[in-house]
């Protein structure tokens, strides 16, 4: 039974990967990118944030490319660098090169801090 239920989850995991794909393809402008990106994370996840961070490894920083919090832009922050040895999480997630997908930042337990 547990096949079943996985394979419906799978191909929406796969459309979605094959949306952004053809989104990266054809799309010059970063913004419209990250806005694609954004409705396929909601699509499959409905979370109440997302934060998507670039790494400038030239210059050993990280930039927020996207903030979103509860269908909210917080476009202040958008674009602010930080140095990598200083963005916690974010700076672990670029080191070890794996995704985390965190439930609750206040009850979970994290390999580095959230912090920013």
């Amino acid at each position: 039974m547990r096949a079943k239920k996985a394979g419906p989850k799978i191909s929406q995991q796969l459309a979605a990967l094959q949306r952004l794909a053809l989104a990266a393809s054809g799309v010059g402008e970063r913004e419209a990118l990250l806005s694609q990106l954004y409705k396929e994370i909601q699509l499959l996840l409905a979370p109440d944030g997302v934060i998507v961070t670039l790494c400038r490894s030239e210059l050993e920083q990280i930039e927020l490319a996207l903030l979103v919090e509860e269908g909210k832009l917080l476009s202040e922050l958008t674009g602010q660098c930080f140095p990598l040895e200083e963005s916690g999480l974010h700076g672990w997630v670029i080191e070890q090169g794996k995704a985390v997908l965190v439930g609750n930042l206040a009850t979970e337990t994290l390999p580095e801090d959230p912090h920013l």
